[in-house]
């Protein structure tokens, strides 16, 4: 877990609290304004989970959805 915090620079009860909803639930969602390193940290926890578990990161046990929501003013 320390790799992962110096990566991200986020403090370890955070990223431990992230770890602990995604084993729980599979799935988080992270939201916030572009260019803030959502995908980094998604990509980030996914690496260090699939990891532990002892596998090789594949397409076929990763996946990643980013949406843009877009005002229609």
């Amino acid at each position: 877990i320390d790799d992962l915090v110096f990566d991200t620079l986020i403090p370890k009860p955070i990223i431990q609290r992230y770890l602990n909803l995604l084993m729980e639930h599979r799935r988080i969602i992270l939201s916030g304004p572009s260019g803030t390193g959502k995908s980094y940290l998604a990509t980030k926890l996914a690496y260090y989970i699939i990891s532990k578990m002892g596998q090789e990161v594949t397409d076929t046990n990763l996946a990643s959805f980013n949406v843009d929501q877009k005002s229609s003013k």
